[in-house]
């Protein structure tokens, strides 16, 4: 099953499309991400994105083939051209990963966090979980220092006036730090929301 969702803002479609089984948007994924490291000016990440025979098993293209995101895999497009990508997975009974093996071509605020997070924590709720974590590895706590750190706490100095920048602040305002947990084996900054 797949389910599409478009919305206009700012004379721009930002269409999510959500992959219910993971092998459906294997090849647009995989065509993504390699593209995507390609260009990508740090790779300490990239054993996580990886496809092929070499891939280790909580790689992305393993995991999108073995159904790895029990609660699927989402295509952000904008215009009709793939940028934002990410999954929802079970961590425990209680709790969903969201945004797991996020990536995506240019700025994950407010793209990722406006308009993925609330989808992503829809389809966590539907499936009964009472928390959701998003993650951050070493490797990528900049997006946390971006995204809540000084998006969020200098956003008094912007108006904001678009619906992606206010879905954005109110994951953020509605989001409690937990601090440095082990998540799947890696140290990692979780994020936690109610649900």
């Amino acid at each position: 099953m797949i389910e599409i969702h478009t919305e206009n803002i700012d004379s721009k479609a930002y269409t999510l499309t959500h992959y219910h089984n993971s092998n459906e948007c294997y090849d647009t994924v995989k065509e993504c991400s390699e593209r995507f490291w390609e260009s990508a000016p740090k790779t300490d990440s990239i054993e996580n994105y990886q496809f092929g025979a070499d891939a280790k098993s909580w790689s992305l293209g393993p995991m999108l083939l073995n159904n790895g995101f029990e609660h699927g895999y989402s295509v952000l497009s904008i215009n009709d051209k793939p940028w934002a990508f990410a999954g929802v997975r079970k961590h425990t009974d209680d709790i969903a990963l969201v945004l797991a093996r996020l990536f995506c071509f240019y700025t994950v605020k407010p793209i990722s966090y406006g308009l993925l997070l609330p989808f992503h924590l829809k389809i966590a709720r539907q499936h009964g979980y009472k928390k959701a974590w998003t993650t951050f590895n070493a490797y990528n706590i900049h997006l946390y220092n971006t995204w809540i750190v000084k998006e969020f706490n200098n956003n008094k100095k912007h108006k904001r006036n678009n619906i992606m920048y206010e879905e954005n602040d109110k994951m953020i305002s509605t989001s409690k730090c937990l601090g440095e947990l082990v998540v799947n084996n890696a140290k990692q900054t979780v994020i936690e929301w109610g649900l």
